[in-house]
C-alpha cells in the first residue's frame, strides 16, 4: 500500500474559525498509486474553477466506480431534493470525456 497526504488549505471563515485547512490521507495499492496524484490534481483544479459534475465523476471514476456506476450516482444526486441548495451539484458545461474506470 501507498499512502499520501496533503492538505487542502481553505480561506477563513468567521463561523468556524479554527479550521485552516482538510487534510487528505490517500491510500492505494503499489501498482495504483497514480490515482493518489490524479486525485489531487483533480482536487486543485476543482479549487480553481468550482466543484460540479465532471469532478463528481471524476472522482468516483478514480475511487474505482465504474461508468453505469456514476451515472446512477448522479442520476440519484441530480434529482435528489436538495439539488438547488448544494452548488456542487451544478451541471458542468464542459465535455465530461471517457471514464477512468470502464469495468
Amino acid at each position: 500500500m501507498v499512502e499520501r497526504l496533503y492538505v487542502e488549505l481553505r480561506d477563513p471563515d468567521p463561523a468556524t474559525p479554527q479550521v485552516r485547512g482538510v487534510f487528505h490521507a490517500l491510500y492505494a495499492r503499489a501498482d495504483e498509486a497514480w490515482r493518489t496524484d490524479a486525485y489531487i490534481a483533480m482536487n486543485l483544479e476543482a479549487e480553481k474553477v468550482g466543484w460540479n459534475e465532471r469532478f463528481e465523476r471524476q472522482q468516483g471514476s478514480l475511487l474505482g466506480y465504474t461508468d453505469h456506476e456514476n451515472d446512477l450516482h448522479m442520476e440519484q444526486l441530480l434529482s435528489g431534493p436538495m439539488v438547488n441548495h448544494w452548488t456542487r451539484l451544478r451541471r458542468s458545461t464542459k465535455p465530461l470525456g471517457i471514464g477512468i474506470n470502464s469495468r
